[in-house]
């Protein structure tokens, strides 16, 4: 009876699939927003139409597409007030995502999540009001 003999880059290859071991880049992509809203049940004020385009510029927040193998985001949120924006990542399946000017840490995303939306809002951070203007939202993908 003859031996088999399988290097193990291929059994890894069999077992993890083809994306094992390599690396995927990280990706930041930027999108300019104008403000829009309206309140929700918990009375704060978040974008209704985060994904809707005027002229080509998001309302209320953005949604961003995500590429195969990326697994968390980092938001920022840069504003022309000045005043850092509340901001809320809607995740598939889990619960929301909040965050005042940016996250602090990179954001964990379901699988089969899609898109990641951001919708801002005027709840401030430290409890004073904070009404988006114009700015853009910053997306870093890993």
């Amino acid at each position: 009876m003859k031996k088999l003999v399988v290097p193990m880059a291929a059994v890894l290859l069999m077992v993890m699939g083809p994306g094992y071991g390599r690396t995927i880049p990280t990706r930041v992509t930027e999108k300019e927003y104008t403000a829009a809203g309206y309140y929700d049940v918990a009375g704060l004020f978040y974008a209704q139409n985060y994904c809707l385009k005027f002229n080509d510029i998001n309302t209320g927040g953005a949604c961003f597409d995500l590429k195969p193998g990326e697994n968390t985001v980092s938001v920022e949120v840069t504003d022309e007030s000045g005043v850092p924006v509340r901001g809320r990542i809607m995740l598939r399946g889990k619960p929301d995502v909040f965050f005042c000017g940016a996250t602090k840490a990179p954001v964990a995303l379901p699988a089969r999540q899609g898109e990641v939306p951001v919708s801002l809002g005027i709840e401030g951070c430290g409890g004073q009001p904070a009404v988006p203007t114009r700015g853009v939202i910053a997306a870093t993908f890993d």
